[in-house]
């Protein structure tokens, strides 16, 4: 079965207490001076629909809360250097 992230995300409702994490999590970076967010990376398997799809739905929520989060497609072996050395 292929995961279908248009469907899922039209199934999806977002409960108040996310809402209110989010609103937490805005003003935590307000009050460390990140008024403006920052920049991300998230690192996804080349090629996994699956892993590209919660990907995205993890990028939007971040984005409500400020944190421009780019989706990096990387192979297993970029995956594996990331872990070792944080780079």
């Amino acid at each position: 079965m292929i995961f279908d992230p248009e469907s899922f995300e039209e199934g999806l409702q977002i409960p108040p207490v996310v809402e209110e994490r989010e609103f937490v999590a805005g003003v935590l970076l307000l009050s460390q001076g990140y008024e403006e967010g920052f920049p991300i990376q998230i690192r996804v398997e080349w090629e996994s629909e699956t892993l590209d799809a919660a990907a995205e739905i993890v990028q939007q929520r971040l984005l409500a809360i400020g944190l421009d989060a780019r989706i990096e497609p990387c192979t297993d072996a970029c995956i594996r250097v990331f872990f070792r050395t944080g780079d």
